[in-house]
């Protein structure tokens, strides 16, 4: 799981500041496309926390003796 985190970490964390570097450049210093991007990847976390949400809840309830 830690392994996972941390390639997501620097594969998206590590080239954002290159890729808005990058955005910055091509638009002529206009902010929108970085804007942009960054909602994109805001979107894309907040779907994954969601779809995730009481993922492990499930399997915990089970060891506890509790109904599923």
């Amino acid at each position: 799981m830690a392994l996972s985190r941390e390639l997501a970490a620097a594969l998206a964390g590590g080239i954002a500041p290159l890729v808005a570097a990058a955005l910055l450049e091509a638009t002529g210093g206009r902010p929108w496309p970085v804007v942009l991007y960054m909602t994109v990847l805001l979107l894309v976390s907040a779907l994954a926390v969601a779809l995730l949400h009481g993922f492990g809840r499930r399997d915990q309830r089970r060891e506890d003796g509790a109904p599923p």
